[in-house]
């Protein structure tokens, strides 16, 4: 009861900011207008102008794949500045993106990083998240993906689609498309100290020479940590009647390192990018939920490196063309990780109880390439259409992997104790993907107000079948300051090779017969944009059907579901040198079958308020709270559901 007075009253408390900015908005208009042009005639204020301009202009052409005011294109965008993400103090690009309505990004069991959107999860090894580093799409087929702890000293700027993007951008983006576009231009050094052997630096370098059209960059930056000593509660053990060999409670395992560089090269309309990633992690709460030993130490270790290069072409003065290729190699490797602890005993009917003095103990290594290209073509000889089209294709495929267990599990049968390591393969090799697709999209201005958007993706696979997602679009912009929107989209998440083909696995086997997840979403969504103040409200309800699970190991298309939510955004300029931004996000998830697997781990409510005062140019000071209400756990899981928690 008392939870649900608290809620009342935030939302109470965001009414009641919006309201009198709005009303002020609309009567003192003309008043806001003359004070504008007062403030150019002083140099001092144009940088406050600059400001107030960034609440009414960003452009972004992550929606559409043409350059548009964020707040006109389909569907909800939000995008985040870099500058602005240091002056509130948030160190790398999870915590940046905890900042978008409706996202929660938190550090999993195993000690990956999991992504939430609108109570759609992932779970290990798979991604609902479409990920573009500079607009490249990055491996995602075996789910491990090493960004969210790059610093945020290295980004320009984030692009967050919260909804379904396979129309433009194919697999993956089920719940949602994340372009980290990194800093290419300046030069400068950075470095941090903190808490828990918390060090870091960087730096970037660049040259531009306008005259030639030239321009080039390296963007380089590494920190690591010893983790928060988190103290973890009881764990598997417990219930199985082994408590008395459980490292529980006891601290979890947080330790990480990162470090990656990023050179760009830019020759008039060619473009060559490339990537090295390298982002290492400890084991956290342990993969089967049993706390391993104390140890501050490095288990998994995630590469990635690529290059990419596209070339523009103005066909005519109508048509523009841009081609793309790219390759990307992905390798992850786990160094002795513990399933369960030192002098775990297990017991089969028909076996006798074995105890393993080392535990279970395993190693594994994976690796992944992919080569991908496609044209897009940009057509406006029709007047009032912005027509796009695109052929592409990609590429992927397994390298090298192995498993190192001091267990069996083909047969289900343990090892007699004791047992050298083994090395076999999770997975059977040579597997690759293979995809077609042809996109179709109409963006068609009927006036100055209306603006409808149709598009349609075809992907074909050679393992999966094929796919259509479809988006239709409308916003209406009411006046100068209010705007309507309306959508409905499809996505798809076509199931990885773990998911497939692993065997030898105590938790999970593969299914060759999976179908791909799919994901209808409708949106509706209003928005206020003011010269000091913006407002956006956004309504979405979305029907997920074969839903990838987990039943008594073995991957199936068993579960399907629905979400419905709301998210609130609020942006006031408050005078010259205080900007208050927050956002309210609630979400409803239900199964079809009332089973609680899909959205058992989404938190009903999220909110965020954040507070930037600026008292002069070089001294800004910064205050950021973050709630996260109530949430399950994973079905098998039989502990209470977490509680909500505060972070300021």
């Amino acid at each position: 009861m008392l939870k649900r007075k608290t809620w009342l009253l935030y939302s109470l408390f965001l009414v009641l900011i919006f309201l009198p900015s709005l009303l002020f908005a609309v009567e003192v208009k003309k008043e806001e207008v003359a004070e504008t042009i007062s403030e150019q005639e002083h140099s001092e204020d144009r940088a406050e102008q600059r400001k107030l301009v960034a609440i009414v202009e960003t452009l972004t052409d992550i929606a559409t794949k043409t350059k548009l005011n964020a707040d006109f294109v389909p569907g909800m965008v939000t995008v985040l500045f870099g500058d602005d993400l240091e002056a509130r103090g948030v160190r790398t690009l999870y915590e940046a993106l905890n900042l978008v309505p409706g996202m929660e990004i938190y550090l999993a069991r195993h000690g990956f990083w999991n992504t939430m959107v609108r109570g759609a999860a992932e779970v290990f090894a798979t991604g609902n998240m479409k990920i573009l580093l500079d607009g490249v799409p990055l491996i995602t087929a075996f789910g491990i993906e090493p960004t969210p702890n790059m610093p945020v000293e290295q980004v320009d700027r984030i692009e967050v689609i919260r909804g379904p993007g396979s129309a433009l951008y194919g697999e993956f983006a089920y719940a949602g498309v994340i372009n980290i576009i990194t800093r290419h231009k300046g030069n400068r050094l950075f470095g941090s100290l903190g808490s828990h052997d918390t060090y870091g630096g960087g730096g970037i370098v660049s040259y531009d020479d306008s005259g030639k059209d030239l321009k080039l960059s390296l963007n380089f930056a590494g920190w690591e940590t010893d983790g928060g000593d988190v103290e973890a509660g009881s764990d598997t053990l417990y219930s199985r009647g082994q408590a008395a060999i459980s490292n529980a409670p006891g601290p979890t395992n947080e330790k990480m390192d990162y470090g990656s560089g990023f050179f760009s090269l830019d020759y008039k309309d060619f473009s060559l990018h490339g990537q090295l990633v390298k982002n290492r992690q400890g084991d956290f709460f342990g993969i089967a939920y049993a706390l391993p030993p104390p140890e501050d130490r490095i288990v998994h270790r995630t590469t990635q490196w690529g290059l990419a290069a596209s070339q523009g072409l103005d066909i005519s003065s109508n048509l523009h063309a841009k081609l793309s290729l790219g390759w990307q190699e992905q390798e992850y490797e786990a160094s002795n990780s513990y399933l369960y602890p030192p002098g775990f005993s297990l017991s089969l009917p028909g076996w006798p109880t074995l105890t393993y003095p080392d535990g279970w103990v395993y190693g594994l290594h994976y690796e992944e390439r992919m080569f991908h290209g496609g044209v897009d073509l940009t057509w406006k000889g029709w007047d009032r259409h912005t027509v796009l089209m695109n052929y592409s294709f990609a590429r992927t495929k397994q390298g090298d992997m192995w498993l190192k267990a001091n267990f069996q599990t083909w047969a289900n049968i343990p090892i007699p104790v004791p047992v050298p390591r083994m090395e076999r393969v999770p997975v059977p090799e040579g597997k690759s993907r293979v995809i077609h697709s042809v996109t179709l999209q109409d963006e068609f201005r009927m006036n100055d107000q209306l603006t409808f958007t149709a598009g349609l993706r075809y992907d074909h696979y050679n393992d999966v079948g094929e796919e259509f997602s479809p988006r239709l679009a409308v916003v209406y912009r009411l006046t100068g300051h209010h705007i309507l929107k309306a959508q409905y989209a499809r996505a798809f998440r076509p199931p990885t090779f773990l998911e497939m083909y692993a065997f030898d696995n105590p938790f999970e086997s593969g299914n060759p017969d999976l179908n791909p997840e799919t994901n209808d979403t409708y949106e509706i969504g209003y928005i206020y944009k003011g010269i000091r103040s913006a407002f956006r409200a956004t309504f979405f309800h979305s029907v997920l059907k074969d839903v990838i699970l987990v039943n008594k190991t073995l991957h199936n298309n068993s579960g399907d579901g629905r979400l419905t939510g709301v998210e609130l955004e609020l942006e006031r300029q408050i005078g010259n040198c205080v900007k208050l931004d927050t956002n309210l996000s609630y979400v409803h998830t239900k199964d079809r079958d009332d089973s609680e697997q899909v959205g058992a781990l989404a938190a009903e409510w999220l909110a965020n308020v954040g507070i930037i005062y600026q008292p002069l140019s070089n001294l800004t000071f910064a205050l950021q709270y973050r709630y996260v209400g109530e949430r399950g756990r994973e079905e098998h899981d039989p502990r209470k559901d977490l509680d909500d928690y505060h972070t300021v």
